[in-house]
């Protein structure tokens, strides 16, 4: 984390480098995707410039990567504050009004409005939703509302509505844990991507190695070309 010019702040400098650093690369990938539109099929000349578009974003790629495994481990959660500032943040007021929309029939218009004044109510008397007698009162009794109490309690609760959305791609307990099943999945594939790439690189550079200590006995085109197929066969048995 890093610090600004006033000594009791801290700024999230590493995310904010990495946020800028991310810029550029969007700026390389949209480069590319300009050099290879409109081109016909087959090799043109305008792939000369792929290449270093290519070797550049891997550059930038290898330097910022590095950061992001010592920065997640470092990071500590405040699960308090960001319970706090859900509420603070007035977060399920979209939530109360499709709430009043689906299980009472009250329609957008008017639900926005209902939530609307309220949330202005509570930011100018310094409140936000954790004062539920408040917000109570003013669906039921002032607009009238016939809501049960426990069920609207439970819609102004930010984890309530959280774990409630369980469709896929939703922030409920089951939704997140499939997402974290099939991450998991598609990481240990591209793991053993990775690892070939890997074996295949080292078998290379060994064949290589093996051609270049054999070089010296080398006297014309015919012993090079018997020579490179016979070494990768016997480094890659």
């Amino acid at each position: 984390m890093g610090s600004s010019m006033m000594p009791q702040k801290k700024n999230p400098g590493s995310l904010e480098l990495l946020r800028g650093r991310s810029g550029r690369i969007f700026g390389l990938l949209q480069a590319g995707m300009v050099l290879m539109k409109g081109l016909p099929s087959g090799y043109n000349r305008d792939f000369h410039e792929d290449k270093e578009i290519l070797v550049e974003c891997m550059d930038l790629m290898n330097k910022a990567l590095p950061i992001v495994p010592a920065l997640i481990e470092s990071i500590t959660l405040n699960f308090d504050r960001m319970h706090d500032l859900c509420y603070g943040a007035f977060s399920t007021a979209t939530e109360v009004a499709n709430f009043l929309v689906s299980q009472h029939n009250v329609p957008f218009r008017q639900a926005h409005h209902i939530v609307g004044s309220l949330v202005g109510d509570l930011a100018r008397a310094g409140k936000n939703f954790r004062d539920l007698e408040t917000c109570l009162n003013h669906i039921i009794v002032t607009h009238k509302i016939p809501a049960d109490r426990e069920k609207l309690k439970h819609v102004f609760d930010p984890k309530a509505v959280m774990m409630s959305y369980n469709s896929q791609g939703g922030t409920g307990p089951k939704a997140v844990q499939i997402m974290i099943n099939d991450m998991k999945k598609d990481l240990e594939k591209k793991k053993k991507v990775v690892e070939a790439d890997a074996k295949r690189l080292r078998d290379a550079l060994e064949t290589t190695r093996t051609i270049a200590a054999a070089a010296g006995s080398i006297k014309t085109a015919a012993d090079l070309k018997k020579l490179v197929p016979k070494t990768y066969q016997t480094n890659n048995q």
